[in-house]
């Protein structure tokens, strides 16, 4: 009996694999969702490789910065806020309190009885960038003088990328309703670009100060929308590439914020800066005067251990006496001293800091001694 064969599906008449029906080309929308897929696999990729060779070859500092807005209209620390700085050369943890202070201790507004309270206002270098917060300045002020034998409390108040206009602000709505008995302004050379580049406070055509604007708070916004988001903070924190990328873009805006005031206040005069920052000192130190308290400024040198000019050329108010200067005794330290962070962002060392402290406790005591 003869019998059909059985035609195979799977085989079409020309004897090459086939199916019943023509296969279906992709759909628009899956060829795009292929290429978006590619397309992120590709910058993933290519942020890793970035990262990797920015570590390799020219490997950056992560100092993340949290900073929020406050009623005074100036940047302020985010209270209890943890993070870490780090470095080729160190890593250092900062722990903010319920306040904002880099402090791992709480402070009342009233003041203890029986306590010698100081303040102390300034910038990173204040703040402590760079060091443990054992080490800085103040915490070893109030470190010698309680072993001098002085019932001593030493708040830091440092804000980094503080200029001397928001220093004065937070002197007067701030940091007095601590009722201190002294008050420690460090100086900085960038205190000069600072002041200008926030425009709160300028010089009239007479030289005086004047309030210019009631806030100085740059993207704070973005960057509060930004840091509430984790896989940023993460970023800033831990990627090379990123902070990279971040610092230059921030040189940038600093650069042209500090040229538009600059262009609008300076009226062609070369000292307006330097003008502009010395009035502000002075008005701290008046400030404090009315209040009983005693004024010093912190004489803060570049790396070449230049002192400044704006402690004795541009000041009316502030004299001599209110100086506290440390270039002498760094000097002093000798060639090749390990005074400022070599890989970082130039900052003090803990060895800076200390002969910072101990010029201070010799200038507060020096009274007494007498």
């Amino acid at each position: 009996m003869e019998t059909t064969p059985t035609k195979d599906p799977t085989v079409n008449d020309s004897g090459s694999l086939a199916t019943d029906q023509p296969t279906k080309p992709p759909s628009r929308l899956r060829r795009w969702f292929m290429r978006l897929l590619l397309l992120e696999f590709s910058l993933i990729f290519a942020l890793l490789v970035g990262e990797v060779a920015v570590r390799l070859v020219a490997p950056q500092v992560l100092f993340p910065r949290y900073v929020t807005g406050s009623p005074l209209g100036i940047r302020v620390p985010v209270p209890n806020a943890r993070y870490t700085h780090t470095s080729p050369e160190m890593s250092v943890e900062f722990r903010l309190n319920a306040m904002g202070i880099r402090s791992d201790r709480e402070y009342t507004m009233l003041k203890p009885p029986g306590v010698v309270r100081i303040i102390g206002l300034g910038d990173s270098f204040t703040q402590g960038y760079e060091v443990q917060v054992e080490e800085t300045y103040l915490y070893q002020l109030e470190k010698i003088l309680t072993e001098r034998g002085y019932n001593v409390e030493v708040i830091n108040l440092g804000v980094s990328g503080f200029g001397n206009a928001e220093e004065l602000i937070f002197l007067k709505e701030f940091a007095l309703r601590f009722n201190p008995d002294a008050v420690i302004v460090g100086h900085y050379t960038n205190d000069i670009v600072d002041n200008i580049r926030s425009n709160l406070y300028r010089l009239d055509e007479n030289d005086q100060l004047v309030r210019a604007a009631d806030e100085f708070l740059p993207a704070i916004g973005l960057r509060n929308t930004l840091y509430s988001i984790w896989a940023y903070r993460k970023l800033a924190e831990n990627s090379h590439l990123f902070a990279m990328l971040r610092e230059r873009a921030a040189s940038i805006v600093k650069r042209k914020m500090a040229n538009t005031q600059k262009q609008t206040h300076q009226a062609g005069q070369d000292n307006y800066g330097m003008r502009l920052t010395g009035r502000l000192i002075d008005e701290m130190k008046r400030v404090c005067e009315a209040r009983g308290v005693t004024f010093l400024a912190l004489d803060i040198p570049s790396e070449d251990l230049k002192e400044t000019t704006i402690l004795s050329d541009f000041v009316n108010y502030v004299e001599e006496g209110d100086v506290v200067r440390t270039a002498e005794r760094f000097r002093a330290e000798g060639e090749g001293a390990y005074l400022y962070r070599t890989q970082g962002h130039r900052h003090w060392t803990p060895r800076a800091h200390r002969i910072a402290a101990e010029l201070l406790a010799d200038r507060l005591t020096e009274s007494q001694d007498q």
